[in-house]
């Protein structure tokens, strides 16, 4: 009697650790804690911001970059100037060159925009802003403000923290 009492015991207080919640803040804190998400790079490693794993912008001279995961549009993004996590889609503005793969051909334009989603790794290359913003409209995307990498970069250098992660 004694040993079904404990086991229903035991059974009952796991089903309220699992719906109270315990088990996602705990999930949510190793988010935090892998160090994917709180190394800035920099001394021997180049300058870096986390955006949502495994992307990543990298600083290359003066250069911000994002490598590609899935090179349907080439192998990397170039000149990041504007980029922001929203609702698990990294956003990325490229000015001033980014070679992208449209069909069979790579052609070089002067401005870009990219949508990925983390979750599937699909990479989208605009190259028109219309298109673009008509895009995130129908993905019911509203934080689309994109901040600029370099101010982004210290901020999190500082602080250790990036301002999409929660």
């Amino acid at each position: 009697m004694r040993l079904s009492n404990s086991l229903l015991a035991v059974f009952f207080l796991s089903v309220a650790i699992c719906s109270c919640g315990l088990l996602d803040k705990k999930k949510h804190r190793m988010r935090q804690e892998d160090s994917f998400y709180t190394d800035a790079g920099g001394l021997l490693d180049l300058p870096r911001i986390p955006l949502l794993k495994p992307y990543e912008l990298l600083r290359s001279g003066n250069e911000w970059r994002m490598e590609l995961n899935t090179p349907v549009y080439g192998l990397s993004v170039h000149n990041v100037r504007g980029v922001k996590v929203s609702r698990n889609r990294i956003l990325i503005h490229s000015v001033g060159g980014t070679q992208i793969l449209f069909g069979t051909l790579f052609k070089d334009y002067e401005e870009a925009w990219f949508i990925i989603d983390s979750s599937t790794h699909k990479e989208r290359a605009f190259v028109n802003e219309k298109k673009y913003k008509d895009t995130l409209r129908s993905l019911r995307l509203t934080d689309t403000a994109l901040l600029m990498p370099t101010p982004l970069y210290a901020s999190f250098e500082k602080s250790g923290r990036i301002n999409w992660q929660r």
